[in-house]
């Protein structure tokens, strides 16, 4: 049975949590510990949010995602493999999310394309056996069967791109029979979904490409 919350008071609980015992909870702990602690609902309204958003400073646009609502399924088991089903809505071949901060370290893997852009501040980015730093304005595409991990502390955002590996055929047929390295990249990845990879992209600071993102995200956490 799904139960619900609102991103900010969920972030609100996960930075609590962290503060005042030191500890750090992975997404699907800190749903069990809500759960316990009746904090989640078992029905709460989306709120009706239009327009456009490339004019809106970083703080403001937090404010929205805060009342976007999340939905939530206590008492499932830890993985270190994600699937789309677990995280990405079955009308939907994109989803998008503020990926949360102070998270416990869980490097993972998942059967789905995952792109992380970081919007501000920087965040810790394992892949594989290897720790760098992801800095703001730059966009890293993360490969299914990658093990990787995202570490975000202090008031950085970043935004989590998850695309359907089985939809991504169709969306960028176009883009596949291209010469250039994203092509090969994907090419490569569809033709073998086996080997880790990933690419890095410095936007620097592309307002276009992150309005498109937010109105995206907007239209993601809309309620069909």
């Amino acid at each position: 049975m799904p139960y619900y919350i609102t991103y900010g008071e969920f972030q609100k609980q996960m930075t609590n949590f962290y503060r005042q015992y030191g500890k750090r909870m992975q997404f699907v702990e800190m749903t069990d510990y809500l759960y316990r602690k009746g904090l989640l609902q078992q029905s709460l309204e989306m709120p009706d949010v239009n327009g456009f958003f490339e004019n809106m400073s970083d703080d403001d646009f937090e404010d929205i995602i805060d009342s976007f609502v999340l939905s939530l399924t206590p008492q499932l088991p830890a993985s270190s493999s994600v699937v789309e089903t677990d995280i990405i809505p079955p009308k939907r071949d994109v989803f998008i999310i503020r990926h949360p901060k102070f998270t416990r370290p869980n490097p993972h893997t998942h059967n789905f394309f995952e792109i992380n852009y970081v919007v501000r501040g920087s965040c810790q980015f394992t892949f594989e056996d290897e720790i760098t730093t992801l800095q703001e304005g730059e966009l890293c595409i993360i490969a299914p069967s990658s093990k990787h991990d995202i570490l975000i502390e202090d008031h950085s955002i970043v935004y989590t791109i998850m695309l359907r590996k089985s939809s991504f055929d169709t969306i960028f047929f176009s883009l596949l029979s291209g010469k250039d390295l994203l092509s090969y990249f994907f090419r490569k990845i569809l033709q073998d979904d086996t080997s880790p990879n990933f690419l890095l992209f410095k936007t620097g600071q592309n307002d276009q490409l992150k309005a498109s993102i937010r109105n995206a995200m907007v239209e993601c956490h809309r309620f069909d």
